[in-house]
């Protein structure tokens, strides 16, 4: 599998890890649908930043605000 279809797989099943307690919590699909894709948009964007830290760091400082 290469790169890209890796990265993909991990950002969606992060997001459904995400979503299913909302979906519990009854939330609004407009709220469940921003936290999916985000999700799906940091599991491509974090494998492919070039950054000079480790790998640790720079997932962090993407996912935080």
């Amino acid at each position: 599998m290469n790169k890209f279809f890796i990265a993909l797989l991990t950002g969606i099943i992060a997001g459904i890890i995400d979503v299913i307690p909302m979906i519990i919590q009854k939330m609004e699909r407009m709220e469940n649908l921003s936290a999916f894709s985000h999700w799906v948009v940091l599991g491509l964007i974090i494998p492919f930043v070039s950054w000079d830290v480790p790998a640790w760091l720079k997932g962090l400082i993407s996912v935080c605000p």
